[in-house]
């Protein structure tokens, strides 16, 4: 059973913009202080002015007590399963089990091989993050008796492998799925699943939730074993206004609507676990008022 399956989470999304170090380290400071659950950071390598992710959380965690981090998501296609399983575990080691792994197949697959990734096919990526999802759950020695590893696949092979080290404690994997096989993938093998509201609306939300729970049953699950993780992008309004949804499905609603949505989210969409995307360029005043405002009521009404 998850650990964190019983509550609603919360969390913000920080950008690993390089010129925007200072202002992540104030909002992490924020949440960490609040009634926030976790930090989310896109990794998208191939972009020259971001920063590396995973260093970014490192340094973020260091200076932080009790928020969680994830990589929203990891891009596996530019990071080897079992050196990925070995930089999470170590994370999650360093700052004492506060580490979740949010994975992806590789949303831009173009951009991925340009980078110097491998050629792959949606249906490769696929199959590709199936096999990474075993080895990395390898090299964190679950459910390992023997001194070494060994795992042949299509796409990556282990053989009489060293795991470790292993996890402060059973880190979830919470993969990035819209489509149908992906989902269904997630279903299977995942802790988490996390989607973004620019991508998938609310009307097909639903839909994306039977197609999950389906593949929870055939695999002998429940839907409750997992996470599910919407992330949410728009600006919090001085006035009340809704809310207003745009064409973007970017949100524009004040505080109290914020709290409205969410957990009319929460109720009627079925899912647990919202992270807000602010895109004003306010974005410290944006995720202050988020954290300080808006998540301590949320918390206290649905727990």
């Amino acid at each position: 059973m998850n650990e964190l399956e019983s509550k609603i989470l919360l969390g913000i999304n920080i950008d690993p913009n390089v010129t925007e170090l200072n202002e992540a380290f104030k909002v992490t400071e924020i949440a960490d202080n609040n009634n926030v659950d976790l930090i989310g950071i896109q990794d998208h390598p191939y972009i020259g002015f971001f920063f590396d992710t995973l260093t970014l959380i490192s340094y973020l965690s260091a200076k932080t007590k009790r928020i969680k981090f994830i990589p929203n998501v990891a891009n596996l296609p530019l990071r080897l399963p079992t050196v990925l399983a070995k930089s999470i575990a170590t994370l999650d080691i360093l700052t004492k089990g506060r580490i979740e792994l949010g994975l992806g197949a590789g949303a831009n697959l173009k951009a991925v091989e340009n980078y110097g990734g491998p050629k792959r096919n949606l249906r490769e990526a696929i199959e590709a993050l199936e096999e990474a999802i075993i080895v990395i759950r390898l090299i964190w020695g679950l459910n390992v008796k023997t001194k070494t590893v060994s795992f042949i696949g299509k796409y990556y092979r282990l053989q009489n492998a060293y795991p470790g080290p292993f996890p402060h404690h059973k880190i979830g994997i919470w993969l990035g799925a819209n489509g149908k096989r992906m989902l269904e993938l997630t279903g299977k093998l995942a802790e988490g699943w996390t989607i973004s509201m620019f991508y998938v609306s609310p009307e097909e939300i639903k839909e994306k939730i039977k197609i999950l729970e389906k593949a929870c049953l055939n695999n002998g699950r429940k839907l409750n074993d997992i996470i599910r993780n919407y992330n949410l992008a728009g600006e919090i309004t001085k006035e009340n206004q809704g809310p207003y949804i745009d064409s973007d499905n970017l949100i524009h609603a004040s505080t109290e609507e914020w709290i409205e949505l969410i957990i009319k989210f929460y109720k009627d969409l079925n899912m647990n676990s919202f992270i807000f995307w602010p895109t004003s360029k306010e974005k410290f005043e944006q995720i202050k008022l988020f954290c300080e405002k808006i998540c301590p009521i949320i918390k206290e009404q649905i727990q």
